[in-house]
């Protein structure tokens, strides 16, 4: 067959099949409208379920300085005035100040469960001033191992039974170098088990000493991010 009698042959074809199915076209052109829009729909729930999973409410459980270093010769020589009060003070001026900005920081909704770190703080004691630090005592090293971590995490007594808790352990706090240590932790609060740890420094700054060390924890907190453990696989590349 040459090339022009094969044009024609699938000329013919093409004719045939608009003739028996002209008078269901309207049919067919709905159908697959519907069945594009439950695609489209399905489409949508899943992507809103992962949204709703990936938006799951953080917990946040307090500042724990139950393992700080607080070092220096002159700004931590009253120890009364540090503990507990002073330790009870941040933590109240955490609440009031920045768990709103936390949110918006992790893009998840933040809730609290404060009941238990007054007890593990209550346990801090003058023992953990350093007046004259040695060679560790400095920005850069850390006395807290990760098994230290994952002990005080299973040690707080907290109301809430699953989801992701949040605490913040303050490493150290250093008067000479005018800055402190914290980590940043992610706990599963069924297991306890420590989802992501995370070493960072602030800057002291500010007029008192309550707002002066507290300085640490507020550069800290406007710093944080969501870990990239944590984001579901569609939503890393976004965060």
């Amino acid at each position: 067959m040459t090339l022009g009698g094969r044009g024609e042959r699938a000329c013919q074809i093409l004719s045939r099949i608009e003739t028996l199915i002209g008078p269901h076209m309207k049919v067919i052109s709905r159908v697959v409208g519907i069945l594009l829009l439950l695609a489209s729909t399905a489409v949508f729930e899943s992507e809103a379920a992962s949204d709703t999973r990936e938006a799951r409410p953080v917990v946040w459980v307090g500042i724990d300085y139950s393992m700080t270093r607080f070092i220096g010769p002159n700004d931590f020589r009253d120890p009364v005035a540090i503990f507990p009060g002073m330790l009870e003070a941040w933590n109240a001026l955490f609440v009031q100040e920045r768990v709103e900005k936390l949110s918006e920081r992790l893009r998840h909704p933040v809730i609290m469960d404060l009941q238990g770190l007054p007890e593990v703080n209550a346990k801090a004691n003058s023992k953990q001033v350093i007046p004259f630090g040695g060679v560790d005592d400095v920005i850069d090293k850390s006395h807290i191992t990760t098994a230290d971590l994952a002990a005080a995490v299973r040690d707080y007594r907290l109301t809430a039974k699953e989801g992701v808790g949040l605490v913040f352990v303050v490493d150290r706090l250093i008067k000479p170098t005018v800055n402190g240590a914290v980590y940043v932790v992610y706990f599963d609060l069924g297991s306890r088990e420590i989802l992501s740890s995370e070493r960072r420094v602030g800057k002291a700054g500010g007029f008192g000493f309550r707002n002066y060390w507290f300085g640490v924890i507020k550069k800290v907190a406007d710093e944080i991010r969501w870990p990239a453990v944590l984001a579901t696989p569609s939503k890393k590349g976004s965060r």
